[in-house]
């Protein structure tokens, strides 16, 4: 259900392909990577009380503390730098997520940093705090326009 979300999500985003410049010339990429990810419950350590996030907190059922977030963000970002061996995905679709704080730590990792990602995302209606999200390499692309889709 996820999936069929984001892929309505991504029909209704307008990109603008920019040209890259080689050797006096302007060319176009024919190539982008295109990834999708359930990160399954990437969620920060803070409760938030507006949301269902308690088990994932140091004292909630799962023990959540900083070690372990850290460790799932270096994971995550391990297995979409090695997606393509040339380079970092273009676009990277992810789903489970909590909130804007998680991917703007996502996309500091070390392992992503050079993608130089911009973020799409919208707090869901969810009240377990999972949202989906699109990541986007800004020098390959730009948003023009965005609009979120309820799934009933």
């Amino acid at each position: 259900m996820k999936k069929i979300f984001l892929l309505n999500l991504l029909c209704f985003f307008s990109f603008f392909i920019f040209s890259q410049k080689k050797e006096g010339k302007y060319i176009r990429k024919n190539n982008f990577t295109f990834a999708f990810y359930n990160v399954e419950n990437l969620f920060d350590t803070e409760n938030d009380p507006e949301k269902l996030d308690d088990e994932f907190t140091p004292d909630g059922k799962r023990e959540w503390d900083e070690k372990r977030y850290n460790k799932k963000l270096k994971r995550i970002s391990k297995v979409l730098n090695e997606i393509n061996s040339k380079e970092l995905p273009e676009i990277i679709g992810l789903c489970e997520v909590e909130n804007l704080k998680v991917l703007e730590d996502l996309i500091s990792q070390a392992k992503l940093k050079d993608g130089n990602y911009g973020i799409v995302h919208k707090d869901s209606p969810d009240m377990r705090g999972i949202d989906v999200a699109l990541l986007y390499r800004q020098d390959e692309f730009k948003v023009l326009s965005q609009e979120n889709l309820e799934v009933k």
